[in-house]
């Protein structure tokens, strides 16, 4: 450390400061968490490579799920890039998977979320077709019926990329099927000892 700032990403600092943070699940972590989605792409990439996703997204929602207010506040807030916001708004996802008593709350939560796509879209206010089609995904998988019309609205605005969420008809077919798929295996609580082992394995130093 020089600076003040980590110089060199192969210390692995941030990872594994991320990695003990999710396993700590304490919810004095989740500003920690999020002030490193507050950074730029190529921060992102230099410190954790093609990883971000699978770390982070696990220790945010392990962290955050006991006070969700300031992950929701992060997703509405300006200048974040769509890669950083779509995280967060995955790691509500996430624990809605393991929570499943709680998919009132947090349904809700996704309302709100979708009722403001509809003005933010257009603008790009804090809001792009990127982030908007990441979360109309999760909530295809989520089988969230309950919000097909707060769907059709922001399909209505024409900015949804329907490449990466399909067009509404496959998302409408997808949210009205009655049961539920088997919990994706990036959803289940992470165990740090397989952590570190995927870690070493994609970095090439296990054996």
């Amino acid at each position: 450390i020089a600076n003040g700032t980590i110089e060199d990403p192969t210390d692995g600092a941030l990872m594994h400061a991320v990695l003990l943070l999710g396993q700590l699940g304490r919810a004095e972590a989740t500003d920690a968490l999020l002030e490193i989605l507050r950074q730029d792409q190529g921060f992102l990439d230099y410190h954790f490579g093609d990883q971000a996703p699978e770390q982070i997204i696990p220790a945010l929602a392990l962290s955050a799920e006991s006070d969700l207010t300031p992950l929701v506040k992060y997703l509405y807030e300006p200048g974040m890039i769509s890669y950083a916001r779509s995280s967060a708004a995955e790691a509500l996802a996430m624990i809605l998977w393991n929570h499943p008593e709680r998919r009132e709350e947090i349904m809700e939560i996704y309302r709100e979320l979708l009722k403001s796509m509809v003005e933010r879209l257009p603008e790009k206010k804090g809001c792009d077709s990127h982030f908007a089609s990441s979360v109309i995904d999760d909530l295809a998988g989520l089988r969230a019926s309950e919000l097909l019309p707060e769907i059709k609205a922001v399909y209505d605005t024409g900015f949804v990329d329907e490449f990466m969420a399909g067009d509404y008809t496959e998302v409408e077919s997808e949210l009205r099927k009655a049961e539920m798929p088997e919990k994706p295996w990036y959803y289940v609580r992470p165990d740090i000892r397989r952590q570190y082992e995927k870690v070493l394995k994609d970095s090439g130093l296990s054996h």
